[in-house]
């Protein structure tokens, strides 16, 4: 017999094996964050890898924005950075815990940029003028158009 493991498809499952299984993983999560809360003071929006003027540009006008930044990952994964805390979070605690989204009950250790030596982020732009000197060096064909 195969063991199946706890996956996207059967999450919001109510089989008490797999209620269990995620309640133990709550519980080794929950303690291993303790006084940690790096993972709920941002939030990453994956953006397509800029091909166009249009997309170029969009990503300077996220650049023009207060506590926005954009990175790019490995395998050329583009990402907007948003740095904004969680509303639930309270003094280093989650008082939503119990209800938190999905995409929060899945955020492990494994993921976490605290302890993972292994960083994703292979290049990011904090400002405009980063932006634009990245074009002026690599995109010349789109760099013009902010001189």
């Amino acid at each position: 017999m195969v063991k199946k493991s706890v996956s996207k498809a059967n999450k919001f499952s109510s089989d008490p094996k797999v209620i269990a299984k995620l309640e133990k993983e709550d519980k080794k999560n929950a303690d291993l964050c303790s006084g940690c809360e790096e993972c709920c003071r941002y939030v990453n929006i994956g953006i397509a890898p800029p091909k166009t003027q249009e997309d170029y540009d969009y990503i300077v006008w996220y650049l023009l924005h207060e506590n926005v930044y954009v990175w790019v990952g490995k395998k050329n994964t583009w990402y907007v950075k948003f740095i904004t805390k969680c509303k639930p979070l309270k003094k280093g605690k989650c008082i939503s815990y119990q209800t938190r989204p999905m995409v929060c009950r899945e955020y492990t250790q494994k993921k976490c940029e605290k302890d993972n030596l292994i960083k994703d982020e292979v290049m990011s732009f904090h400002s405009v003028k980063e932006f634009v000197d990245y074009l002026k060096a690599n995109k010349k064909r789109f760099y013009g158009f902010y001189e």
